[in-house]
């Protein structure tokens, strides 16, 4: 079977036309695989910057941790600080019992020793400090 080539003077038979259709689908599917790596080059460069973009959060969260161990630390130092702040109250007793003088200096020193009641209490107030104070005394100021 003879087919015309429509210009020129030749003619084609039909094993032309059936190497022109393959180099054609050749083409098209090259240019399928063109576009297929583009769209592939897409996708990498989409996982890279989910990539940083998952290297600053997993940043963000180890410098939060820190945040909280520092938060923890002085959480722990104040609990502690308070506890030497309730302290002294107890060792004021224990060391009441322990300074005995000899019973003819403790007759002598006895009125230079005794506090009068108001006093005492004075003092005892004294050793209690607000929380809110200690903590300002205590912590520097966050920056």
């Amino acid at each position: 079977m003879k087919i015309h080539r429509g210009m020129g003077n030749g003619e084609w038979d039909i094993g032309h036309w059936e190497v022109l259709s393959a180099e054609l689908r050749v083409l098209r599917l090259k240019f399928q695989v063109q576009k297929l790596n583009v769209q592939a080059k897409r996708c990498n460069f989409q996982v890279q910057k989910l990539n940083v973009q998952a290297k600053r959060r997993n940043f963000q969260v180890q410098r939060l941790n820190v945040q909280a161990k520092r938060c923890n630390f002085r959480v722990q130092r104040l609990n502690v600080q308070a506890k030497m702040v309730q302290l002294p109250s107890s060792k004021a007793q224990r060391s009441s019992k322990k300074v005995q003088l000899p019973s003819s200096e403790a007759q002598r020193s006895s009125k230079k020793a005794q506090l009068p009641s108001s006093e005492a209490q004075l003092s005892s107030s004294e050793v209690e400090v607000p929380s809110s104070e200690l903590e300002a005394i205590i912590l520097p100021p966050d920056s």
